[in-house]
């Protein structure tokens, strides 16, 4: 057997930060900015045609079954959709620029739809509309498409209070330990880094004047019990995932992180990526495989919606098929393996000759090098719901590759990411569609000093997981 993970974060959290995104910059081929009255700005494409109306209902689909999903592993999720600035200051808007009719109501649509499939959801129009109509610090940046850092406050305030009316997503809270957080408006205001909506200003458009904003002071009043309060593992129990809108220089995290009083690990997911290859990267990341969180808080952008998984718009190499998506996701966050009718075992092994067979039919050895692959060959061909389990261990790696050729004679070969110091971690995988009908599949170790592969095994996941998305979307 594997020896047991070491209770420790190791060098793959700098992975599991998905290289957090800076402020993306508006992409002129695809938006336009809107001049508004006293000096504000808006992106042209928050706003959209009714007949989108249906692209809206499968993104949030898409966002209830990957709920399901993380549900069913213990891993408890709360959605926040931000809202568009045009609902939250349309006093500012020009006179022939609002939502188009039949979509004044996508946010409350999405929302609803969530609760209805038993998500928890944090509903942030209202509560930014009805703290907008007191007038005060603005939620939103002037001359930007994110919130400021008292719109982010707003925001975790508003998560903290979903989680309190849910007695599901208060009991997973009230199971993880406190961290003390104070937040304190800083004394002066300061310039706005971020200006989004300048690049793509009108020909001939004067840029406003610049604009300052309210930042706050956040810090850990006992900085060692917030570093002692993570688990065992000192990885954080709450994760935040989202969009621009969850990078740090909003200060969204530390918003989350005073309304929750926990400690969290922070990703923010470039918008052209989007939310859908975002959370494939977090999940298959030896961070989460070790350590899952307990609490994932979602932020997902409404301006975005239109957009699930398949969308037409999305760049090729974000474009994922809706099935193949969702079912690479229950694999990545799979805790427990339903044994598939389609046996496994080793078969071949191309390794130094400090080769060892261990008890449960995987193989361990002395270091690898370059050409070093264990074999596993299955007794049929893999169904689209199967997927592969089995503990790896590489010291000096960090990286595997596998291969597998399909029955069309097409050879497919990706990488999946692992610890370097040599902890076990479940290296679970789905073959590539060019490697359909594939009767073995290669495990290449690359060069490190140590190598272990134990228990493999084929899973299955429920065909009801897919039931009702759209067959083999292509872009």
């Amino acid at each position: 057997m594997l020896k047991k993970p070491q209770a420790r974060l190791g060098q793959s959290i700098a992975a599991a930060l998905i290289a957090a995104a800076l402020m993306p910059a508006a992409h002129a081929e695809e938006t336009g900015t809107i001049v508004g009255k006293d000096d504000w700005l808006y992106f042209r494409w928050e706003r959209f045609d009714a007949s989108l109306m249906p692209e809206v209902d499968r993104f949030t689909d898409m966002l209830a079954r990957a709920g399901r999903v993380m549900a069913a592993n213990d891993v408890h999720v709360v959605f926040t959709v931000t809202p568009l600035k045009l609902q939250i200051y349309p006093q500012y808007l020009p006179a022939d620029f609002g939502a188009a009719p039949g979509t004044e109501n996508r946010n409350q649509r999405m929302v609803q739809a969530l609760r209805a499939a038993g998500m928890t959801v944090a509903d942030q129009l209202p509560a930014f509309q009805a703290e907008a109509a007191k007038g005060g610090e603005p939620l939103f940046l002037r001359l930007d498409s994110h919130w400021t850092p008292t719109g982010a406050m707003l925001a975790g305030q508003t998560i903290r209070k979903a989680i309190d009316a849910d007695p599901k997503a208060s009991g997973v809270l009230a199971s993880i330990p406190e961290a003390q957080f104070e937040a304190s408006p800083n004394g002066e205001r300061e310039p706005s880094l971020t200006t989004d909506l300048l690049p793509t200003l009108p020909a001939g458009a004067t840029a406003p004047p610049a604009e300052t904003v309210l930042r706050y002071t956040v810090q850990a009043l006992d900085a060692g019990s917030v570093d002692a309060l993570t688990g065992e593992s000192g990885v954080p129990q709450v994760t935040v995932i989202g969009s621009s809108f969850t990078h740090p220089g909003t200060q969204y995290p530390d918003a989350v992180r005073v309304a929750l009083q926990r400690q969290l690990l922070d990703i923010s997911i470039p918008g052209r990526q989007g939310p859908f290859v975002g959370m494939e990267n977090y999940t298959r990341d030896p961070a989460f495989q070790l350590h899952p969180p307990k609490l994932l808080i979602w932020e997902v952008p409404e301006r975005d919606s239109v957009n699930p998984p398949d969308s037409p718009w999305r760049d090729a190499e974000y474009f994922r098929d809706s099935k193949e998506w969702l079912l690479n996701l229950a694999t990545a966050v799979s805790r427990n393996c339903a044994t598939s009718p389609v046996a496994v075992q080793l078969s071949e092994a191309n390794l130094p000759d400090a080769q060892t067979r261990l008890a449960d039919g995987g193989v361990g050895y002395g270091p690898s090098n370059a050409d070093s692959y264990v074999q596993l060959d299955f007794a049929q061909a893999l169904d689209t719901t199967d997927y592969l389990w089995a503990d790896v261990a590489i010291q000096g790696g960090g990286t595997v590759r596998l291969e597998a050729t399909g029955s069309s004679g097409k050879t497919a070969t990706w990488s999946i990411g692992v610890p370097e110091d040599g902890t076990p971690v479940p290296l679970k995988t789905r073959l590539p569609a060019d490697a359909k009908g594939a009767r073995s599949l290669r495990i290449f170790p690359g060069a490190g000093e140590n190598f272990a592969v134990a228990q493999p095994a084929v899973c299955r996941h429920e065909a009801s997981l897919i039931a009702g998305l759209p067959e083999g979307a292509k872009r």
